[in-house]
């Protein structure tokens, strides 16, 4: 509307402008006036071509007052059309972006559609994973059902091997008699050879009960093998039950020993001189394991060779032969060899006497297994002891001897392998005198620590030992 309305009035005031122009020339005309000298002719078409240019000026003025459109065609045209050519980059930059976008947005609904599988077959794994999970739930519970009848097998042990032990009590009780009868018979034999009759009565008598503790022997051997077969089945309690065997074989020794010796005794034989005391080591070496089983039985006779040779240094002996000392139960040699056969790596074997042994008789013993492992980590407290410096240098240094025994006996519990004399550590000199010299010092009570200088293995002697003076 506001277009229209400008068109009109500027219909209007060119026709009032060009009527106001002819109306000038015809009047120029008529009057034949001159402009400049010109010939009237020539001045009417000068009024004529003004009367022109006042129509455009005024219109061009008109446009200019009343619109800002006009104006800015007018005066901003360059202006203008630079930012139309900008817009038109712009515009081209934009769908170039919107290209790009659109691709962007193909390739990630292609990616959204990638995941989508991607979850689908994840969801799949899922659904599989958790029924696994379920099987192993269930495997789980079979196995805590098998555990609960593991346990119970246990303390079945455990009551057997109470059992046995209050046996073995009895047989010892039934041997303590004996000896005290075999006292009595003895000092009757000196006082009078008169009495010699009655004493023979009573010897058969005793080798009537005799027969009965073999019996015994033999059910406490079978006892002993069926603990054995056990203990393969229950590894955890292993070394529980190779005391229980230790013990058994012990008291079938100590009633072994008893029927040998019985003659002896009664011809007056007098023992003396301990060569092994019980659970005394005897001897102690490394052995490798996983190895076929008749290399490792070498090895073994072998180590009992040498034991037998030391056990001879030593005035034991078993009668009629020269070259044995120790006598020892076949079914724990072999079930040793079996278990070095089937350990991974080094193990440590002990041969131990199972009592105290007498020069002139034979050394009862058994045999130990130990498996590799790290028994003290470095810094670790091997033993502890606490020392009052004020008693002197004498005694400060027999007790960090003592305390070095201690380490000596954690070291040895723990399953490390001893030399001949059954030691398994060392302390240099110079840290012995450090920590005398520090004790002494002090000149009170204070608490010594003997810590493993490095990590140390039981197949790998030495023990190293560091003292450490708690103030």
């Amino acid at each position: 509307m506001y277009g229209l309305t400008l068109v009109l009035m500027l219909i209007v005031v060119g026709g009032v402008i060009a009527f106001v122009g002819d109306r000038i020339g015809m009047k120029v005309g008529r009057r034949r006036l001159s402009i400049f000298g010109l010939r009237p002719r020539h001045t009417s078409m000068i009024i004529t071509v003004i009367t022109g240019i006042v129509v455009s000026t005024t219109s061009l003025v008109v446009m200019s007052i009343v619109s800002k459109d006009v104006r800015t065609a007018l005066f901003n045209m360059h202006e203008i059309q630079a930012a139309l050519a900008t817009t038109r980059q712009e515009l081209a930059s934009a769908v170039a972006r919107l290209s790009t976008q659109q691709q962007e947005l193909a390739a990630k609904e292609q990616r959204v559609g990638e995941l989508q599988a991607q979850i689908e077959a994840l969801t799949g794994e899922i659904d599989k994973l958790s029924a696994a999970a379920k099987i192993k739930a269930k495997e789980y519970e079979m196995l805590t059902a098998r555990n609960e009848t593991l346990a119970a097998e246990l303390e079945q042990v455990k009551k057997e091997r109470v059992k046995a032990e209050s046996e073995l009590a009895e047989v010892q009780s039934e041997l303590e008699k004996m000896q005290k009868q075999y006292q009595e018979m003895k000092t009757q034999l000196d006082d009078t050879k008169a009495s010699y009759a009655e004493a023979q009565e009573k010897l058969e008598e005793a080798n009537k009960r005799i027969v009965a503790l073999q019996n015994t022997e033999k059910d406490l051997k079978q006892t002993i093998s069926r603990l054995d077969a056990e203990k393969q089945k229950l590894e955890d309690e292993s070394r529980a039950l190779e005391t229980r065997i230790r013990d058994l074989t012990q008291g079938a020794n100590v009633l072994y020993s008893y029927l040998q010796g019985m003659s002896q005794y009664l011809e007056g034989l007098q023992l003396s001189d301990i060569t092994y005391r019980a659970d005394e080591i005897i001897l102690a070496t490394v052995i490798e394991g996983s190895r076929p089983i008749d290399e490792i039985r070498r090895d073994v006779a072998a180590f009992l060779q040498k034991a037998d040779t030391l056990a001879l240094a030593r005035r034991a002996k078993i009668e009629g032969s020269e070259n044995e000392a120790i006598i020892f139960f076949t079914d724990n040699l072999e079930n040793t060899a079996e278990r070095i056969a089937r350990a991974k790596g080094p193990v440590v074997v002990r041969l131990v006497s199972a009592t105290n042994a007498f020069v002139g008789q034979p050394v009862y013993a058994y045999l130990q297994f130990f498996e590799n492992k790290l028994i003290f980590k470095q810094g670790q407290v091997v033993a502890e002891r606490e020392i009052d410096g004020s008693l002197g240098p004498d005694r400060v240094q027999d007790e960090l001897m003592n305390l070095l025994m201690a380490a000596n006996d954690e070291a040895t519990r723990r399953g490390m392998v001893t030399d001949i004399e059954g030691r398994v550590g060392q302390a240099p000199l110079s840290e012995f005198n450090a920590a005398k010299a520090e004790i002494l010092e002090l000149g009170r009570k204070v608490r010594v620590l003997a810590v493993a200088a490095q990590d140390t293995w039981n197949t790998k002697p030495p023990l190293k030992v560091a003292f450490q003076v708690v103030r």
